[in-house]
């Protein structure tokens, strides 16, 4: 079977080394925010110069770079903002992410840059779809409530919109995000970039006259607990959402870490190419029981289909306790490989690294197969001794910060690139006596 159509793949970018790194791992788009008019006020965000040089480097990349303005916004924001959207008008920034109507007509009146319509407006139907073209945008991230089915049908209905819609990340308790709890608890607008995720909260119900009496809210048979859901992945159904059409499938997470932003733009690139490849459902199928595992090795709250295909069930709420599951964390990064050597590198430790332990490898997938599927594992490797390089000394265990040079035996024949992550479960040091 030929290829088949193109499906975008749409990665977070919440600072610049994040950027990267959705880029290397196989990102078409990213998008991200600048320091203000955007939902995500605590991501580490971009200075304007910062900007100018990020939308420059995916450009270099071939890629495409979309800027969230997607707050509510206020009187006092409509001048400042008009003033950002002409300056951005001189960059190559590809598109802007708005969810206010005013934001809308202001970059229609200041520039000429292509519109996206956020989430945030809750667009759950093919008239409301078809009115945001007649405004002049050109995509619309669809309401996260919305079935396949209908999806599809907004696709039938409005072919010369596009739909983007999330394929993987935490899922807000409110319609499309649009909360106003944060704002009622704590004096801070999600709708304006500040949300405190209080319905990740810890909550007790105290009765009027028992009020030194705390009573857990918990899911049994006589309610549902409400607050926290459990993060979308829909890598199981990835063929199914492209099949209905979409343009683009966003990944949530400008506020996620590294290991985050590299792992699941991996594992979703790797399947969306087979998608778009034509390839047969049962190799799909094999690759995804191969690789899926990788989804648990970061911070994540267990995770559901969403409403994809229907309403929600119980399994869908994080109602049993309101942890987080993780497995590893990144213990270094690679930063270069030496000239004239053949298997010494610089790495920067980012968490206790210690040597002779075992760290796993995270690299982009290559685009081929390999012809034994198991070779898709990340590899492993023993942490060897570690050399400071200003002066030579060696290193048992390294902290936080510090770069160190490692040599690595040439008959394991495992060549490291620059970017590529070291990683190692939580609390792996402790089997060498440390703490």
């Amino acid at each position: 079977m030929g290829k088949q159509r193109f499906c975008e793949l749409v990665a977070p970018a919440g600072n610049i080394e994040k950027l990267e790194q959705a880029l290397r791992y196989g990102a078409d788009a990213v998008y991200l925010g600048g320091k203000d008019f955007n939902l995500r006020a605590k991501s580490g965000n971009f200075e304007f110069d910062e900007l100018v040089s990020a939308i420059n480097l995916v450009k270099s990349k071939g890629k495409k770079v979309y800027l969230t303005l997607n707050s509510l916004l206020r009187n006092s924001k409509i001048e400042p903002l008009t003033e950002f959207i002409k300056e951005m008008d001189k960059t190559k920034l590809d598109s802007v992410i708005v969810s206010d109507l005013g934001v809308l007509s202001l970059i229609k009146e200041h520039s000429s840059l292509d519109v996206h319509i956020s989430t945030q407006t809750s667009t759950c139907n093919w008239r409301a779809a078809r009115e945001w073209y007649k405004l002049g945008a050109s995509r619309v991230v669809l309401a996260r409530e919305l079935s396949l089915e209908e999806i599809s049908e907004i696709k039938q209905r409005v072919p010369e919109m596009e739909l983007e819609v999330f394929a993987h990340g935490a899922m807000c308790m409110a319609y499309s995000g649009r909360c106003n709890l944060s704002l009622y608890l704590a004096s801070r607008s999600a709708n304006e970039g500040a949300c405190t995720h209080s319905c990740r909260w810890k909550y007790y119900l105290s009765e009027e006259k028992r009020k030194d009496e705390y009573l857990p809210v918990f899911e049994d048979e006589s309610g549902s607990f409400i607050y926290s859901s459990r993060d979308l992945c829909t890598i199981r159904f990835l063929d199914k959402i492209y099949n209905t059409g979409v343009d683009a499938l966003k990944i949530e997470g400008r506020m996620k870490g590294l290991l985050y932003i590299a792992t699941t733009t991996n594992v979703y690139r790797k399947i969306l190419d087979l998608i778009e490849s034509g390839a047969s459902p049962e190799l799909i199928e094999k690759v995804i029981s191969t690789i899926e595992p990788e989804l648990t090795t970061y911070t994540n709250r267990g995770y559901t289909s969403g409403f994809y295909f229907g309403y929600n069930t119980l399994d869908t709420q994080r109602y049993k306790d309101l942890g987080y599951d993780r497995e590893y964390e990144i213990v270094a990064k690679v930063i270069e490989k030496l000239e004239n050597t053949n298997d010494s590198y610089i790495i920067e430790v980012r968490n206790r690294l210690v040597s002779g332990s075992t760290v796993e490898v995270l690299t982009p997938y290559s685009k081929k197969l390999p012809d034994d599927l198991s070779n898709l594992k990340m590899k492993e490797i023993k942490v060897p001794t570690m050399i400071d390089p200003l002066n030579g000394e060696v290193l048992d265990v390294v902290s936080p910060t510090k770069r160190v040079r490692i040599d690595l035996d040439p008959a394991l024949g495992i060549n490291l690139e620059p970017s590529d992550l070291l990683r190692q479960p939580i609390g792996h040091y402790e089997q060498y006596g440390l703490h």
